[in-house]
C-alpha cells in the first residue's frame, strides 16, 4: 500500500485493477501501455464516500460522491417520503438515469438521512446501504460498471 499526502493520514492508495491496452502498432511490433488503477481505501479497505454537489441541472435530494470521484450517486425522497436511486455516473461509461427504483428499505432509508444531514458517513454502512439499494435495482441499471467499481 502506498500513501498519498492528498488524503488523510488513515487514508492509502491501493491497487485496485490493471488493464493493458495496445496503444498503436509501429513496424510490426504492438506497444503496450499498462495502466494501474491506484484508489484510495482507509486502511481497513472500506472504499470511501463523500457527500458533494452538482450543478442545477442536475437536480437531486442527496449526492454522494464514491472512490474519489471515480462514481456519483444520486438519491430523491419520492412523493412517500422513501429514497429512491435516480442516478448513477461512472468514468469511462456514462451516466445512468434510473427511472421507477426500488426504494431503500426503511430501516436504511432512516441511517442514510441521519448521516446525510449529520455530514458524517459510517463508511461500512453506507457501503451496505448502496449496494443493498443497488442490487434491488441491479436490472436498471449497467452491471458491468457496477462490477469494474465493485458496487455489486
Amino acid at each position: 500500500m502506498l500513501r498519498n499526502p492528498l488524503f488523510s493520514n488513515n487514508v492509502v492508495l491501493q491497487k485496485h485493477a490493471y488493464d493493458i491496452l495496445p496503444t498503436f502498432i509501429q513496424q510490426g511490433m504492438y506497444c503496450f501501455a499498462l495502466f494501474i488503477y491506484l484508489l484510495p481505501v482507509e486502511e481497513n479497505n472500506t472504499p470511501l464516500f463523500s457527500i458533494t454537489t452538482m450543478p442545477p441541472t442536475r437536480p437531486a435530494d442527496y449526492y454522494l460522491c464514491y472512490l474519489d470521484g471515480c462514481v456519483f450517486i444520486d438519491f430523491n425522497k419520492n412523493q412517500a417520503k422513501q429514497i429512491q436511486l435516480i442516478r448513477i455516473s461512472f468514468d469511462g461509461f456514462g451516466c445512468c438515469n434510473v427511472e421507477n427504483a426500488a426504494p431503500m428499505e426503511p430501516d436504511d432509508a432512516k441511517a442514510f438521512k441521519a448521516m446525510m444531514k449529520a455530514q458524517i458517513l459510517d463508511q461500512s454502512l453506507l457501503l451496505t446501504i448502496v449496494k443493498k439499494t443497488i442490487a434491488a435495482n441491479k436490472d436498471l441499471l449497467w452491471e458491468d460498471a457496477l462490477t469494474r467499481y465493485g458496487l455489486l
